[in-house]
């Protein structure tokens, strides 16, 4: 249930909302239905098409998953073209990001992207003109958030469900988590089971048989880090474990990001609402955390909205992150190779 932990009131809230996600049903079945039929068409790119996306509200690991998929590409002299919606921006039309972008004019996430990979990241609620109009000089496009995407014919689909929080309770929003039909698993090529804590735990074995049944290519992914930084140098955790440390981060599952300092010194934990602009008033709440802490720590999602002097002036860091891919028999698996398969 998205919107509280108390398992009484989520009861409630998740009946009190039945009619409303009878609705939404109804809605996502008739438009999917369009498709299926061919009455709507899609569009089918010459370029090698990837989408990553899924099918629950709330943070499930694309960001990370699409800058893994691109640097690995790279590695390899594959060539990528993002394009994403470009959620939270305050600009309209396309955006295509440079070193000068501003977070207010691409959002958050697509920022983060294009500095983690230094690929072509352009921002446009038109999805298809971007590929008709700038796709041709690649070698892939990848789209961002788009399995319910259906104005394109992707080439490969690949969905990402996070272990923890699984498919919640199977329904629709807004009772639910999910924000498309279960069976709509079938649709897609790959299955990611992604913030995976432990590859080989019962919890992950139980889900792995259950996705199976959808035919589909199923991975784990799990995070990998070490390293905090200031966006010049890195801070090995280990060297942080002695320090008073605050979090804070808005992002989809907050509670995701704070577990991984569970064994550390923490002052704080302040949770703001997803892509949260940090205004003034986040600001201040910011210097009070610093008071009592040594470090302040957050996502680097959240990192590039800070200013630079306020980075300095309160000693933020962020989590260096990275992904690590395992197939369903838990060897290491190369991202890129669903691509290159």
């Amino acid at each position: 249930m998205l919107f509280t932990k108390n398992p009484y009131i989520a009861a409630f809230l998740c009946v009190a909302f039945l009619p409303l996600t009878i609705v939404y049903y109804l809605a996502v079945s008739f438009r999917h239905f369009l498709y299926d039929s061919g009455l709507k068409s899609a569009y089918q790119p010459d370029v090698f098409t990837i989408s990553v996306g899924n099918i629950t509200v709330g943070g499930t690991g694309k960001t990370p998953t699409v800058i893994s998929m691109v640097n690995s590409m790279a590695k390899k002299g594959l060539n990528s073209l993002v394009v994403t919606r470009g959620y939270g921006r305050k600009s309209r039309g396309r955006v295509v990001i440079d070193d000068s972008t501003q977070v207010i004019e691409s959002g958050d996430e697509p920022l983060t992207i294009y500095r983690k990979t230094k690929s072509k990241v352009v921002c446009d609620k038109n999805r298809t003109s971007v590929i008709k109009d700038l796709s041709k000089s690649y070698d892939a496009v990848v789209l961002d958030d788009a399995f319910q995407h259906r104005a394109v014919k992707k080439h490969l689909d690949v969905v990402l469900i996070d272990e923890n929080r699984f498919l919640g309770n199977r329904l629709l929003l807004p009772s639910g988590i999910l924000r498309d039909k279960i069976p709509r698993l079938r649709s897609s090529d790959v299955i990611i089971l992604s913030k995976v804590k432990d590859i080989n735990s019962v919890s992950v074995k139980e889900k792995l048989s259950y996705l199976k049944k959808f035919g589909k290519k199923i991975l784990l992914s799990k995070l990998d880090y070490s390293y905090v930084s200031d966006g010049t140098s890195k801070t090995a955790l280990k060297d942080i474990s002695g320090l008073n440390i605050s979090l804070f981060c808005g992002i989809g599952n907050p509670d995701d990001f704070f577990s991984i300092f569970n064994n550390f010194r923490i002052v704080y934990s302040k949770a703001f609402s997803d892509h949260c602009s940090y205004t003034e008033s986040e600001m201040a709440v910011l210097k009070k955390l610093k008071n009592n802490s040594d470090i302040l720590i957050t996502t680097y999602k959240d990192f590039v909205k800070i200013p630079p002097a306020i980075v300095i002036e309160l000693n933020i860091r962020y989590l260096e992150i990275d992904l690590k891919f395992y197939d369903s028999s838990r060897a290491e698996y190369d991202i890129s190779d669903l691509i290159m398969r």
